[in-house]
C-alpha cells in the first residue's frame, strides 16, 4: 500500500542534488538525482496537473449548476 507524502526537500550535493522524501510515518527515503533527472521528474508532475486541469475544465459551469440543481 502507498505511505502518504508529509514532507520532502531537495538540496544540492557534490553529485548532484539530494532528494529527501519523507512519508506520514516519519520514514525517510534520500536519493541522490542529478539536474536531469530533477528535470524530468518536474515535467512529469506539471503533465500529471495539467491533466487534472483540463479534466475538471471539462465540466461546464452549465453542468454544475444542474448537478447543484439536482440535490
Amino acid at each position: 500500500m502507498a505511505k502518504m507524502l508529509a514532507h520532502f526537500t531537495i538540496t544540492p550535493a557534490a553529485d548532484g542534488f539530494e532528494l529527501r522524501i519523507e512519508d506520514d510515518s516519519g520514514e525517510a527515503l534520500e536519493l541522490l538525482a542529478t539536474y536531469d533527472q530533477l528535470d524530468l521528474i518536474g515535467e512529469e508532475i506539471n503533465r500529471q496537473l495539467d491533466a487534472l486541469s483540463e479534466d475538471a475544465d471539462e465540466v461546464s459551469p452549465e453542468q454544475t449548476e444542474e448537478s447543484e440543481e439536482d440535490e
